[in-house]
């Protein structure tokens, strides 16, 4: 159990105006249970309750020296359940998880979006819905040689409509307030399916190699406030789905007793893949109408750290 209290000034460093103080009271509550069935294989059962305060940006999101009215806490409820097997040299952890987020405060720049009105929404008292299964496995396949792999898949949905008060950016003040629909539409900004697997090898003489794959899919473009209206039920961009391939090789020792030398070369997304990290929805909810942000093409970098 915990409780928190955050308190928030804005201060002008032009003027010398100082804003009045907001002031915020959250807690947190968890707990658990961990049965052991056998010396290889345990279960176990969390469940929690955390009022979190709204950041900063929240409580002042006009650029003004005003409060923001009407700030509530989020809330999540959330419980987990999983399940431990070890063997020798490996184990595997899978995992399911349930967590309803309330009253979530989103304040979104328009101007971070590419859109020439300089304006800032704040979207208030959304409902999200987040549930899926995870799991995680390695192996110590040779004394020199491990495997891991991974997998996830969910479903983050938000769950009601809410309102998108927009700002000013400049002078701050309440320029519209809009009502959102946004019920049944994908939570964006990150992947609801997920696997991925590596490779950890210790060779001779200090060499080492790390390589490891990653495949992303299902994840939804950010919605823009202003566009989500009830005749508007389409979910957002969905982006293509894409593999990510990195490796790592190196050399590690020791150049005196008290100095240690790592020389490495690395490559990131050496399969060249074309794919999209993250933007927002457009109105014709495709990627003629999305703004964001391309992945990096193939790369290769070349280090060294010095351990004293």
């Amino acid at each position: 159990m915990s409780v928190f209290n955050g308190n928030y000034r804005r201060h002008n460093d032009a003027n010398g105006q100082k804003s009045d103080w907001a002031h915020g009271v959250g807690a947190s509550f968890k707990g658990g249970i961990l049965w052991k069935a056998d010396d290889n294989n345990a279960l176990y059962l969390n469940a929690g309750y955390n009022s979190r305060l709204p950041y900063a940006g929240v409580y002042l999101a006009s650029s003004d020296m005003s409060i923001t009215k009407d700030i509530t806490n989020e809330t999540n409820i959330m419980a987990e359940m999983g399940w431990r097997p070890t063997w020798n040299g490996g184990g595997m952890e899978l995992s399911g998880y349930i967590a309803s987020w309330r009253n979530k405060t989103l304040t979104v720049s328009a101007a971070k979006q590419a859109n020439a009105a300089a304006e800032k929404y704040q979207i208030k008292g959304l409902n999200a819905l987040h549930a899926g299964i995870e799991l995680n496995a390695h192996q110590q396949l040779t004394p020199w040689l491990k495997a891991s792999v991974y997998a996830m898949t969910a479903s983050w949905k938000w769950k009601n409509s809410g309102n998108a008060i927009t700002y000013d950016t400049y002078s701050g003040e309440t320029l519209k307030e809009t009502s959102i629909s946004c019920d049944g539409l994908h939570v964006g900004d990150a992947p609801q399916t997920q696997m991925g697997a590596q490779l950890d090898a210790k060779l001779h003489g200090g060499f080492y190699i790390h390589a490891g794959w990653q495949f992303n899919a299902r994840m939804y473009a950010d919605f823009e406030p202003s566009s989500r209206t009830p005749d508007d039920k389409a979910d957002s961009y969905e982006f293509p789905s894409y593999h990510l391939l990195d490796a790592t090789f190196g050399w590690e020792g020791a150049l005196t007793n008290d100095i240690r030398i790592n020389l490495f070369a690395t490559g990131r997304n050496l399969l060249d893949s074309k794919y999209i990290e993250r933007g927002t929805d457009g109105k014709t909810h495709d990627l003629n109408s999305f703004t964001g942000y391309w992945g990096a093409a193939r790369t290769m970098s070349f280090g060294f750290r010095l351990s004293l």
